[in-house]
Parts: structure tokens; sequence; C-alpha cells
């Protein structure tokens, strides 16, 4: 979501760190998630 919204403004590569980041850190978080909603 970030990523796509970052092609729309010119900080397109700031927003892919961070998205990046941000995917890196919810693959982490999600399972974690699940485990507690579950």
């Amino acid at each position: 979501m970030l990523v796509v919204y970052g092609r729309f403004g010119p900080v397109e590569s700031l927003i892919g760190l961070i998205g990046r980041y941000l995917a890196v850190d919810f693959s982490s978080v999600i399972p974690i998630l699940k485990l507690v909603a579950s």
C-alpha cells in the first residue's frame, strides 16, 4: 500500500525503502498476530 502510494509522489524511493522495512516487520509480526488471534 505504501509502495503504491509512493508511485504517485516524488518520494517513491523513500516510501519504497520504508515499505520494504515495514514489509519485513509485518512478515515477522503477522504470524505472531495470527497466533494471538487464534
